[in-house]
Parts: structure tokens; C-alpha cells; sequence
């Protein structure tokens, strides 16, 4: 006798004829009329009632379509809160009017492909709650609406990468996607995602090493990234402009008439800044005092129009710090502003904070006071200029106060090394994309008198600023630290210069940390220490600013300590995010440099070890390469090299010799 069975092939069942039985092997014949022998186990269900063979093909279509059609909810309905099992042959006749033949096999299909409303056993079924049916019936639904957006998705985007068509609208689920080539971390990226790059022929197999790297390259050709797109800068949000009603708010903002500084007279003042600058933050002036000096560290005064409710405020709190980018920065403050009506630009009467040192004959700090004036820049210098009249002698009034501004220098640094500090000077390399796409590569001299003398002062600065918030117990957050990671380790002092020597002392010296409490800050040589002086580019400072200005005005505190704690522990936070931004902006423009030049060898330093192999310091590009060498060099060889891998969007560059 020939009978009607169900077998499961591929994971589905299907109706079949079962031909011969044995203990572990059955011979059945599929409806397309394949004879196969399969194992037992795979026969879930097998129907007692004989059948034509002949007409098999049509009744296993029938069969089909009746098990589609088969509606168990309703069934499930009519038992839930009447019976906690019933017998499967039972459940099929309530349903269907039958116990047996084609019906009973339609069933039993239908049951194969459900884990909704009911628990199969072997000859029972047992109908589930209804609160398990009604959550899995939520979470099947929404797995069907995934897959129809994920085949959505799919067909969109392969029609996208045919033809091309910059004014389509992406799907939602592109948006997980997008955020696949924004994560920093492969393993975040979901199933679903990488389905959908294996579909399209971005996924394991294809060129792309990494999931995120492939969903970057997919973006990039459906035209929704740029080739040289910054996704630190996509991924925080950070935007270069402002809305239009923020940049009109600070068109629309002006300062009160500027208070008559003490004495009345016109300071001679001058910024000395890089040539590109142009949020002129910090000017000096000096005076003959008696026998020493009055230090003027002239910074501007944000506060004199902006406050903590003023929306441009928060925006700046919400940003933290102007980033410096290749591409153009991302200021903390409108441009109207920064570069505008705060900024102390020559020839413009401008509101400022006067943080006037008092210093002996040799330069030893004897006091400060702190003034809100207005000041008149005479002239905006870059460091170059500075650097030509000292390198000169040059006899004019500017050359003569600028070699006296750095004789005071040299002796406030001789002050701090003598008190244990320890600076570090290496070059520095800075890149920057013009407007016809060139990548300018620069190198700097951090150590050069021009940049030695403004670095002083402005420590010198934020350590007496220290000094005075402290003396009236003012709520501020001081920055300390201590130089060594431990007791036992051994940190140079003074002044490390060369490349290798520097990265030996970063490795040791401890991070600089937030206190309440004015504590030593090792590394600078102070005995306390705040930084004031950026208060158009660092958010932190333009805090301490109000904090000041409200004492000054009232004699009372804007912040408490709690206050000032919690925002600076925050936006320190975003600071450290935003230099991070920078320099991996720094190194990916540098790359692409290296990568368009093609030189033939590179010069470099050997500057660590490690599991990898040896870290190089490429001279003239202020870069870290990875070199396997042939043969064993020694921290500290200068080699030359050639550039065997360099991949600006990852960030690596591997070297041989």
C-alpha cells in the first residue's frame, strides 16, 4: 500500500510518497517524481490512508495549497481555555471534518511550520498562553517587516549602484549601515548588517577588510560619503558652521562702551600668533615697575557679551573646544566672534581680562591683579616675525620689547626648571588641505624663541591666575600632576630634546588630572595652575573667565565648586575627543601626502619595540610607520626606508628597508 508522507528536505517539509520502510531507511518519491532514500527521523509524519500513485503530483499541490489556507489561530482560539492538550488527529478533524487522508497531511504541514499557538508532541498538541502567542506574534511580525526592509534595502541599493542617482532617497534601514561605518568597534556591527553587505557583494568575500571599512566603500560609491570623508566628524556631530539664527545672534551681539583701563594710558600690546590665526585670544604689554616689571597677559573677554543663558554659550559648552582640522577648523564660537568682535585684532578697540604680573628685577612673580579693560592691539605678529627681530637685534621700540619679553621668558623657565620641570620639544608637523585641494605639510619648531617666549607666559599666566582664585577661595578647578608613573621610574628633567627621549619621557610622565584643590603641578615647576588663557577656543577657560568677571563684579562666585567640577570633568571629556579628532585628521592628510608623493625613501628614527616589530619616526612627516626589519636595529638608529603599505582611511603605514 502506498501512502502519503511528509519528509524534510533542505530543513522544509514536504509532501511525498512512501514507497518502502525499513528500520532506519525509507525509499519515498518526491511530487517532481525523484526517488531518494532518506533516514527515518526525517519522515515527521506519515498517513495511514492508500493513495493513487499516478495522481500524486496533483494531490501533493492540493495538499500545499490546503496547508496554506489552513487558519491555526483559529483553531488555537476555539482550544486555548478549553483544553491543555488534545490529540492531534482530534485538533485536525475540528479544523479540516477529517482524522485522515489528504486533510490530515495538510495539517500535519501546517503544524511543521508553526511555534506560534501551539506545543507539538508527539501525539498531542498543547495550546500555548496567550500571552507567549500574542508576544511571539509581535516578535514574528517584526522579523517579516526586517526582511521586507532588508530586501527593500537591498534591491535600492543595487539599483543605486547601477544608476547612480544622487537624489534618491535611502531607505531606513541604510541607516544601520551608516552607522556600521561609523562604529569604532566590527563587533557592534549586526547580523542583519552584514547580510545585507554579503548580498550586495560587500561582505566577507569581497576586497574590504573589515565590516565598517566595507560599508564606508558603499557610501562612498552611492555617493552619500565623500573619498575623503571624516567620519570622527560625522560621528560626533561636529560642524564647521552654525545655524543661520546663531551666526545672525552673534552678528547682532556688541560689547558696552569699554571701561578706561587704571591710569588711562594706551598699553602697547601685540599678539603673536601662527600666520593662519585669526582668533587673536592673548596679547602681551610691559611696563617698567620701580626696579621689576608689570607682565600685562591681556586674553579676551567673551564674558563681556556672552552669559551662561545665552544660547551661544551653550553651544560652546556643547562643542568644548575649536577643533583645528586640515580642512578647515570647527570653532567653539561663531566666527562673528572668535574672529570677530572678541577677537583682539590690531587696530580694534576690544574687551579683555588684564591679568597684570607683578615681577621682580629677575622675573620672580611678586603678585597679580586682575582687571576687566579694554585693550587696542598694536599689531598682530606671527612667530616668524618675532623669531626675525630677535635672531636680528632689530633697535626699533617692537625689537627692543621683544628681546625684554624674552630675557623675562628665559628667566620665568629658569624659575620652573629649577622647581623640577620638565619640558619636552620636538617638531612637529602640521597638514593643511587649500582651497584647490594641495595638502601643505609644515613642520614646526616648538622650540623656537618666538613660541618658548608666548608658552611662558601664557604658564606664567595661569599660574598666578591660580595663586589669585586660591587666595579668595573662589570655586575653580585646578590642573596638577604628578611627573612619574611610579617611584621607581627614572624621568629626565629639565629640557628633553630629540625624538626618542620624548617618547621614552611621554611613556613615563603621569596625565595631568582635575582637583578642587590647588595641588603641585610637577611638570610645569608650579605650585598650582589653571588655564585661562584660550577662552575663545577652550570652553573650560571661558568658565573660569565668568567665574572671575563675577567676582570681580559682585565679589561673589558664579559656579560652585560642584558646578565647576561637573562641567569641567564633562567637557575635559570632549577636549581630549577633539584633540583625538585632530590628530588622527592630522595623520590621515599626512598619509594621503605620503601616499600622492610617492617618494622614493623616507628618513627615520627608530623609536620603540614591540610585539609587532619596531615603531619609526618619520622625520619629515611626523609619522609612526611599522618596520619588520631584516636584521636587528637599536632603538635610536636612523634609517632609511621605503614605504611599502600606506592606507590613509585605516591610518597605517608599513615600511621596509
Amino acid at each position: 500500500m502506498t501512502r502519503v508522507c511528509l519528509v524534510i528536505l533542505d530543513e522544509t517539509p514536504h509532501p511525498a510518497l512512501l514507497l518502502e520502510c525499513g528500520e532506519r531507511l525509507c525509499r519515498i518519491r518526491t511530487s517532481a517524481g525523484d526517488e531518494l532514500r532518506v533516514g527515518t527521523a526525517r519522515l515527521p509524519f506519515v498517513d495511514d490512508a492508500a493513495v493513487d500513485e499516478a495522481a500524486f503530483p496533483d494531490l501533493a499541490a492540493a495538499i500545499v495549497q490546503q496547508a496554506q489556507g489552513l487558519d491555526l489561530r483559529e483553531l488555537w482560539a476555539l482550544l486555548v481555555d478549553e483544553y491543555d492538550e488534545i490529540g492531534r488527529a482530534e485538533a485536525c478533524e475540528l479544523l479540516t471534518g477529517k482524522r485522515r487522508g489528504p486533510e490530515r497531511v495538510a495539517f500535519e504541514l501546517r503544524l511543521q511550520g508553526d511555534s506560534v499557538f501551539f506545543d507539538a508532541r508527539a501525539d498531542v498538541l498543547k495550546p500555548r498562553k496567550r500571552k507567549a502567542v500574542e508576544q511571539e506574534i509581535v516578535r514574528r511580525d517584526r522579523l517579516a517587516a526586517q526582511e521586507r526592509e532588508l530586501e527593500e534595502a537591498i534591491a535600492w541599493t543595487l539599483a543605486r549602484l547601477e544608476s547612480p542617482d544622487p537624489a534618491a532617497e535611502p531607505p531606513d534601514f541604510l541607516g544601520q549601515v551608516r552607522a556600521a561605518a561609523l562604529t569604532e568597534d566590527d563587533a557592534t556591527i549586526g547580523k542583519e548588517v552584514r547580510r545585507f553587505l554579503d548580498r550586495i557583494g560587500y561582505g566577507s568575500g569581497s576586497r574590504w577588510s573589515t565590516p565598517r571599512r566595507a560599508a564606508f566603500e558603499l557610501f562612498r560609491a552611492l555617493g552619500l560619503f565623500t573619498l575623503d570623508e571624516d567620519l570622527n566628524l560625522v560621528r560626533y556631530g561636529i560642524q564647521r558652521g552654525f545655524p543661520e539664527w546663531m551666526v545672525q545672534l552673534a552678528h547682532d551681539l556688541r560689547f558696552p562702551t569699554p571701561d578706561q583701563r587704571p591710569g588711562g594710558e594706551a598699553l602697547e600690546a601685540y599678539t603673536v600668533d601662527d600666520v593662519t590665526t585669526r582668533d587673536y585670544d592673548d596679547a602681551l604689554a610691559l611696563e617698567p615697575d620701580g626696579e621689576g616689571w608689570r607682565l600685562h597677559v591681556l586674553i579676551a573677554d567673551p564674558t563681556s557679551v556672552l552669559d551662561p543663558d545665552n544660547p551661544l554659550w551653550k553651544e560652546a559648552r556643547r562643542r568644548g573646544s575649536t577643533v583645528y582640522h586640515p580642512e578647515g577648523k570647527a570653532p567653539m564660537l561663531p566666527a562673528g566672534l572668535s574672529e570677530g568682535l572678541l577677537s583682539l585684532v590690531a587696530g580694534q578697540v576690544r574687551p579683555a581680562l588684564d591679568f597684570v604680573l607683578h615681577l621682580q628685577a629677575d622675573g620672580a612673580p611678586r603678585g597679580v591683579t586682575i582687571e576687566r579693560t579694554s585693550v587696542c592691539v598694536q599689531q598682530n605678529l606671527t612667530y616668524d616675525e618675532v623669531d626675525r627681530l630677535l635672531a636680528t637685534s632689530d633697535p626699533s621700540p617692537l625689537g627692543r620689547l621683544v628681546r625684554r619679553l624674552h630675557d623675562l621668558a628665559g628667566q620665568l623657565q629658569a624659575q620652573r626648571l629649577a622647581r623640577g620641570a620638565l619640558i619636552l620639544r620636538r617638531p612637529e608637523v602640521s597638514a593643511r588641505v587649500l582651497r584647490d585641494g594641495t595638502i601643505e605639510i609644515s613642520r614646526i619648531d616648538t622650540g623656537s624663541p618666538a613660541r618658548e617666549l608666548v608658552a611662558e607666559m601664557m604658564i606664567a599666566c595661569g599660574g598666578q591666575a591660580a595663586e589669585w582664585l586660591s587666595e579668595r577661595g573662589l570655586a575653580a578647578v585646578y590642573r596638577k600632576q604628578a611627573r612619574v608613573v611610579d617611584p621607581s621610574s627614572t624621568v629626565p628633567s629639565g629640557i628633553v630634546e630629540g625624538i626618542v627621549p620624548w617618547y621614552r619621557a611621554v611613556r613615563l610622565i603621569r596625565k595631568a588630572e582635575l582637583s578642587l584643590h590647588p595641588e603641585p603641578h610637577e611638570g610645569l615647576g608650579l605650585a598650582k595652575y589653571v588655564q585661562v588663557t584660550s577662552p575663545l577656543r577652550r570652553f573650560q577657560d571661558l568658565q573660569l573667565h565668568e567665574q572671575i568677571r563675577a567676582s570681580l563684579a559682585t565679589g561673589r562666585p558664579r559656579f560652585s565648586d560642584d558646578e565647576m567640577l561637573r562641567s569641567f570633568a564633562e567637557i575635559e571629556e570632549l577636549h581630549a575627543r577633539n584633540q583625538r579628532i585632530q590628530n588622527e585628521a592630522r595623520r590621515y592628510w599626512t598619509l594621503k601626502h605620503l601616499q600622492s608623493s610617492t617618494p622614493d625613501e623616507v628618513r627615520g628614527t627608530v623609536v620603540w619595540r614591540d610585539r609587532q616589530g619596531l615603531k619609526v619616526y618619520l622625520d619629515d612627516y611626523g609619522l609612526e610607520g611599522l618596520l619588520r626589519p631584516r636584521a636587528e636595529l637599536d632603538v635610536g638608529a636612523e634609517v632609511t626606508l621605503r614605504v611599502d603599505a600606506c592606507d590613509p582611511r585605516e591610518g597605517t603605514l608599513r615600511l621596509v628597508e
